[in-house]
C-alpha cells in the first residue's frame, strides 16, 4: 500500500455512503473513482459487522483497513506491511485491533440486566432472520450477516424514556454504554468510532511519516459523533427525513453540511472537496 495524497477519508455506511433505503452506493461512484485515481485511502467506519462489510472490500479507493460495530474492532488484511505497534493479533486472515468487548459478554450481562431491571429490549439475538429483514428493509441473506455480531449487540425498545434510562445505566454499571445509531439503538464496549480512526491515523501516521495528512470523515447519525470529532474535516450527510444530526464541533473544525441525503451527498462532498483543493493548489 502507497499513498502519496495527504487526504484519509473515513465513512460512516448507512444512511452516509449507502442510502438509507436501497443500501445502494451508485450515486457516490463518481467520487469513489475520484478518490481512486488521486489515490485517496477511504476507510469505513460502520456500526455494520465483519460479515456485511467484506463485500465491500472491493471499492476502488479502499484501504485495506476496516472498523466494525461502531469502533469495536479494527481489520487489516493481511499481508499489508505496516507496523501496527503492539494489541495485534491475526483473526480469520486479518491483523485485529480489538477494542470492545466480546458478543458473548455483551449477551450475558444483556440478559442480568433485563433480570435486574424488568425492562425488556429486543435484540438481534432475540429475532429471527424475517424480523430482522422486516426492520432494516435488507434481504435475508444480508441479514444473517448483520447478525453475525462479534462485539456489538442492536436493540429496539418501544416503552417509557425512563424505563429505557434505567436499563442503560445498568449496562453503563457493568462497563458497557449504548449508542445511537441510524435505526437502532446498540450496546457495546466502552470504546467508539473515534478512538478507532485515531489508531488507524496513527498507524498512517507511523507509516507514511513524510505525509501530512489531512483527515476527513462522513456520517449522519449520534454514534458517527466521535468519528466526526477526530478529523480535521467533519461532513454531516443530510439524512433521509431532511434533517442533520446534531453535532457539536472541536475547536478550530469547519463543517460541511450536504444539501442531498445519502450517497448523493457524499458524492457532493468529496468532490466539492477535491475541486477546491485542485484550484488553490
Amino acid at each position: 500500500m502507497l499513498y502519496y495524497n495527504k487526504y484519509i477519508v473515513f465513512t460512516d455506511l448507512d444512511g452516509t455512503l449507502l442510502d438509507h433505503h436501497t443500501y445502494s452506493k451508485d450515486e457516490a461512484l463518481p467520487a469513489l473513482n475520484l478518490l481512486d485515481d488521486l489515490g485517496i485511502p477511504l476507510v469505513i467506519v460502520s456500526s455494520k459487522t465483519r460479515s456485511e462489510i467484506e463485500p465491500m472490500l472491493d471499492l476502488p479507493c479502499l484501504a485495506k483497513i476496516f472498523v466494525t460495530e461502531n469502533g469495536s474492532a479494527i481489520y487489516l488484511s493481511s499481508g499489508l506491511g505496516l507496523d501496527l505497534g503492539d494489541n495485534v493479533h491475526e483473526r480469520d486472515g486479518y491483523s485485529c485491533i480489538v477494542m470492545g468487548m466480546t458478543y458473548d459478554k455483551i449477551l450475558s450481562h444483556i440478559i442480568d440486566v433485563k433480570a435486574d431491571t424488568g425492562v425488556m429490549v429486543r435484540g438481534f439475538s432475540d429475532m429471527t432472520a424475517q424480523e430482522v429483514s422486516s426492520l432494516t428493509g435488507l434481504d435475508i441473506a444480508s441479514s444473517r450477516k448483520a447478525m453475525q455480531r462479534e462485539f456489538s449487540e442492536p436493540f429496539i425498545f418501544d416503552g417509557e424514556p425512563a424505563e429505557l434510562n434505567r436499563f442503560i445505566q445498568a449496562l453503563e454499571e457493568r462497563g458497557l454504554q449504548c449508542v445511537q445509531g441510524g435505526r437502532f439503538r446498540h450496546v457495546l464496549g466502552r470504546c467508539d468510532k473515534g478512538m478507532a480512526a485515531d489508531i488507524v491515523i496513527g498507524i498512517f501516521n507511523k507509516n507514511y511519516p513524510d505525509i501530512q495528512w489531512e483527515t476527513i470523515a462522513l456520517g449522519d447519525s449520534p454514534n458517527d459523533s466521535a468519528l466526526l470529532n477526530a478529523v480535521d474535516l467533519p461532513i454531516i450527510i443530510l439524512r433521509h427525513d431532511n434533517t442533520y444530526m446534531d453535532y457539536a464541533p472541536e475547536q478550530k473544525q469547519d463543517i460541511i453540511r450536504t444539501p442531498f441525503a445519502g450517497p448523493k451527498g457524499w458524492n457532493w462532498a468529496i468532490q466539492k472537496i477535491l475541486r477546491e483543493d485542485s484550484s488553490n493548489g
